[in-house]
């Protein structure tokens, strides 16, 4: 097929077919199959793309062209039919001739209905909307809020512990042993003896039952012996002394004694951080119900004070009333007034002490005891038997000194009222001294248990009011 039958094909499916290439068209489909396939493929091609670009096509404007197109068709319609129904060529018998046949022009072809122009969908309209909600109020604005307080600081680490040597020890017990150092805060315990090396040059000595601190030097109980090329202070639970010689003894117990043996020292009570000072050769002491005051030292054997108590409260001692009433409250008070009968009251000490000892008590009388008495008794006891016996009573107008089963006797003063200053020295043999002049003694054999102490009353038949008072006792074992 030439490029003649396909510029006429493509006129025809576009519209462009004028009346004469119509007539031409049609006579080259009349004569040539290959025209008339390509015409079939083309138009084929064409309802394809049309049917593909039916939007685009549907706005163009369109040329009439009925006359041409009603031509062609009714052409390709014939020529179509009669090509369909024509049977496949067979090799053809040898040619016979025959008569011409004029062919039948072909029966026009009916025009295609018009393709109707698209109707465009109606655009959707937009559904009704509700009405928009009235805007809420406006939140009025919030309270400034204070600030929030910044976080504490991280607590500090805790300083490293260090332990700064204050003491070496020079002779042990077995708690300690020499060459072991002491830091600030050590307490040394001992039963025996045990001599340290302070820092500071000092040389101190313990002996017995003690418990001494370390820096600050604090001498709970027992005895301690120091020496000390400079000034030093150690503390106990009753005073404060301070060491300005070379060298002294501290014996801490139920007071505290001072004996300064060479240089000298310094006594403070913490109480009303009053001071003595206390030269080599005196002794002075701090506790309660303790004269205040040094002494001087002479010949007299050391001392361990076991009880000394201004009656402040009645712990150290057992009360045990009789019909008549026994009060502890600065002194203690026991009423000796006539009673219905005669009974005792006393009070006993807790805590006992061994011969020899010391006793020493400030007594009072507001009456002459007639009938009745005010007394400082000693007893020793070993299996609940009684094995040793000291009584120093005032009654009647004189003093009674009992050891054992003996007894003694001397006039008293007739002056009353009256305080004076009882003391009993308990050894093998027995001193009562008041005012500290010697009244009576008796011989005796010391018990070997310790002694409790008791001070006691009894009523009689003195006068209403009459009364017998002790303060500031004082019970010491000495040491030979």
């Amino acid at each position: 097929m030439n490029d003649r039958a396909w510029e006429l094909i493509d006129a025809l499916v576009d519209d462009r077919l004028s009346d004469g290439e119509a007539r031409e068209l049609a006579g080259l489909l009349a004569a040539d199959d290959e025209v008339r396939r390509g015409l079939i493929r083309g138009v084929h091609q064409h309802q394809a793309l049309r049917a593909m670009l039916a939007p685009a096509l549907a706005i163009r404007p369109r040329r009439s062209a009925w006359p041409a197109a009603a031509a062609v068709a009714a052409i390709v319609a014939i020529v179509a039919a009669a090509w369909l129904l024509l049977p496949q060529p067979t090799p053809a018998p040898q040619p016979v001739a025959q008569e011409p046949r004029v062919p039948l022009p072909p029966p026009p072809v009916p025009a295609p209905p018009p393709v109707p122009e698209p109707v465009p969908a109606p655009a959707p309209q937009p559904e009704p909307q509700p009405p928009m909600p009235e805007p809420p109020a406006p939140e009025p604005p919030p309270e400034p809020q204070p600030p929030l307080p910044e976080p504490p600081p991280p607590p500090p680490s805790p300083p490293r512990e260090t332990r700064t040597v204050v003491a070496t020890v020079l002779d042990g017990d077995g708690t300690v042993k020499a060459g072991d150092q002491l830091a600030a805060g050590d307490v040394v315990r001992t039963r025996s003896r045990v001599v340290l090396q302070l820092a500071s040059g000092a040389r101190a000595e313990l002996d017995g039952d003690c418990a001494l601190e370390m820096t600050p030097l604090r001498l709970a109980h027992g005895v301690l012996a120091v020496s000390a090329p400079q000034p030093l202070t150690v503390a106990t639970p009753h005073a404060e002394a301070v060491l300005k010689g070379e060298k002294l003894r501290l014996t801490c117990a139920a007071a505290t004694r001072l004996d300064v043996i060479k240089g000298s020292a310094q006594l403070r009570r913490p109480g009303d951080r009053r001071a003595l000072d206390v030269e080599a050769g005196f002794t002075a002491a701090a506790g309660k119900g303790i004269p205040w005051g040094a002494r001087r030292t002479g010949r007299e054997p050391a001392t361990v004070i076991v009880v000394a108590d201004d009656f402040e409260d009645a712990d150290a001692w057992t009360l045990t009333r009789g019909s008549f009433p026994i009060a502890a409250n600065g002194q203690l008070d026991i009423d000796l007034a006539p009673q219905s009968e005669q009974r005792h009251s006393t009070a006993t000490a807790r805590a006992g002490a061994a011969a020899p000892l010391r006793v020493a008590v400030d007594v009072e009388f507001t009456k002459a005891p007639r009938g009745s008495l005010g007394a400082v008794r000693l007893h020793a006891y070993r299996e609940g038997r009684t094995v040793g016996l000291v009584h120093a009573d005032l009654m009647d107008d004189d003093y009674w000194l009992t050891v054992g089963a003996e007894t003694v006797r001397v006039a008293a003063p007739r002056k009353y009222p009256r305080r004076e200053r009882w003391t009993l020295e308990v050894d093998e043999t027995v001193r009562w001294l008041v005012g500290g002049e010697e009244v009576l003694k008796l011989r005796g054999v010391p018990a070997p248990e310790p002694y409790r102490v008791s001070l006691a009353g009894k009523s009689g038949s003195g006068a209403a009011g009459t009364r017998a008072r002790f303060d500031n006792i004082v019970v010491e074992e000495v040491r030979r």
